[in-house]
């Protein structure tokens, strides 16, 4: 059962008493910052330090974009939908693990109506295992850059401490399997260390082992989706307190998270860090019944206060569908097959850690407009067209115009291909669809409901008079007379009569200049 509450004090005591209890804490406007935004970070931190697994969002921000931000961050997001004809639309399209609606029966059909089967609704996010040990070494800093360029989201990497209380990034605890040397890395310092080279048998021989710090100053350049899972391999209580440091001087929490096999650093990093989010490594949970298993899940995410990182046993829609009404996300690993990955992909898995992050390179990953992914809203006016309103972005960071407008309601607009007609005033909302595929398998990728509002074609402004009025008075009829105005006013009849420039308002605004200068009031 889940408990549902706005209040964090709330939901830890209810965790605290029962081991079956899920909880959800539900976002207000305790979480907005001064300028009317929300803190996503304070979200994130607050739901990890009562132990929460849910978030729900507000209307306001049950988009894609805020969806995304904390899904990437380990945090279970349900979005609301509004009370409207297209408000199951809009919380299907954002993207969440799950959906608050008044209407399940009208979320059941937008979902069948308007979808084609293999609908990425949800990113699945893909974390390159060491970097991308498939082609290069592995748990280098030069590989991991790789991996991101190849279409990794997130990069995993392996951690220890040098005996001068250095954190490196290292899988084994001995060195000689990827270096030149031998050894147990927490025996040597950090210049020891970098004295070993990093898998001499390939081409890139000059490669050291690098540090965790080095990897901060290196992720600090990307844009904060890219994140790292840092695997906390040693069992030693100094490391967490070095990692705490470095995350807080580089000031860098929102580019990381925590994954580990070990339940004491889980236990040292809640109370070191509670705000970091935390993925249980494990294995062999998913034997038995089904209910079996869940309890077996429950009771292990539960009391850690994690996500569920389990190897590739046993998944299937099933499976993943159960853990997903749970309230558990799921990131299993690695994979190595690359049928197994297609297969597992499409079954709707949280994050998919492998060594072949290039085989997601091609894939779209979501669609957006061409305004940017936090837009939401489209403002035209009436007969105005517009093309190429979105773009398609791909997991190695392609980004094109493409994308097919689907109209959901309002028929003050007409749609072909990427380009958009307003036709008539009033409100409308439209989505991207985009075919594309993972490896050899159809996929499609979406964007976000986007709310289309067409204002009226304003009126054309009448040419400005150019006639002399004649009130009867002596001394404006004289004037009138005078040969200089004679030749202001015959100007200004021979600029009104220029040929208009193409658009309306050009016209109008041309004509008017011209007749003003000419009769010298400019």
């Amino acid at each position: 059962f889940f408990i549902i509450s706005e209040s964090p004090e709330l939901l830890r005591t209810a965790i605290d008493k029962s081991v079956w209890c899920r909880t959800v804490l539900r976002i207000t406007d305790t979480f907005k910052t001064a300028d009317g935004t929300y803190d996503l970070m304070k979200i994130r931190g607050t739901a990890n330090s009562v132990g929460c697994h849910v978030v729900i969002l507000p209307e306001e921000i049950s988009d894609r974009y805020h969806t995304d931000y904390l899904q990437r961050r380990l945090v279970g997001v349900w979005t609301t939908a509004p009370d409207t004809e297209y408000g199951n639309m809009a919380a299907i399209l954002s993207g969440g693990n799950g959906m608050i609606t008044k209407d399940v029966t009208g979320a059941k059909t937008a979902l069948n109506e308007n979808f084609d089967k293999n609908t990425m609704t949800r990113q699945v996010l893909i974390i390159g295992h060491r970097g991308m040990p498939g082609s290069y070494p592995e748990n280098t800093l030069e590989g991991s850059i790789f991996a991101v360029e190849a279409g990794a989201d997130i990069v995993e990497n392996d951690i220890y401490i040098t005996r001068d209380g250095v954190i490196v990034v290292m899988h084994d605890g001995d060195i000689s399997r990827t270096t030149n040397g031998a050894g147990n890395v927490e025996s040597f310092t950090l210049a020891e260390l970098k004295e070993f080279l990093v898998d001499t048998h390939s081409a890139h021989t000059d490669w050291r082992i690098p540090t965790l710090e080095e990897y901060f100053v290196e992720w600090k350049k990307y844009d904060k989706d890219k994140q790292l899972f840092v695997e906390i391999k040693s069992g030693k209580p100094e490391l967490i307190t070095e990692f705490v440091r470095l995350v807080k001087e580089y000031d860098i929490a929102d580019q990381v998270s925590v994954i580990t096999f070990s339940q004491d650093q889980i236990g040292r990093l809640r109370e070191a860090f509670p705000e970091m989010s935390v993925g249980f490594l494990t294995s062999g949970l998913v034997t038995g019944t089904n209910e079996q298993v869940f309890k077996s899940i429950i009771r292990s995410v539960q009391k850690l206060e994690t996500t569920f990182n389990h190897n590739l046993d046993g998944i299937d829609k099933t499976y993943v569908t159960q853990l997903n009404a749970h309230g558990i996300t799921h990131w299993p690993w690695t994979y190595r097959d690359q049928g197994q990955f297609i297969q597992h992909f499409l079954t709707g898995i949280n994050g998919m850690t492998t060594d072949y992050s290039n085989w997601i390179g091609d894939t779209v990953k979501y669609c957006y407009t061409g305004e940017g992914l936090q837009t939401t809203e489209l403002t035209l006016t009436e007969g105005e067209t517009l093309e190429n309103v979105f773009r398609t972005m791909t997991y190695s960071g392609t980004d094109k115009a493409a994308g097919e407008i689907r109209i959901v309601s309002g028929d003050c607009i007409t749609a072909e291909g990427n380009t958009l007609t307003a036709t008539a005033p009033g409100e409308a909302y439209i989505f991207a669809s985009y075919k594309t595929a993972i490896v050899t398998k159809p996929l499609r990728a979406v964007s976000d409901l986007i709310k289309v509002t067409v204002n009226p074609k304003p009126p054309e402004e009448a040419p400005a008079s150019t006639e002399t009025v004649d009130d009867g008075s002596p001394a404006d009829s004289a004037a009138a007379e005078t040969p200089a105005d004679s030749a202001d006013t015959n100007a200004a009849k021979d600029i009104v009569n220029i040929p208009a420039e193409e658009t309306n308002t050009g016209k109008v605004v041309g004509i008017t200049a011209a007749a003003v200068a000419a009769a010298g009031v400019l």
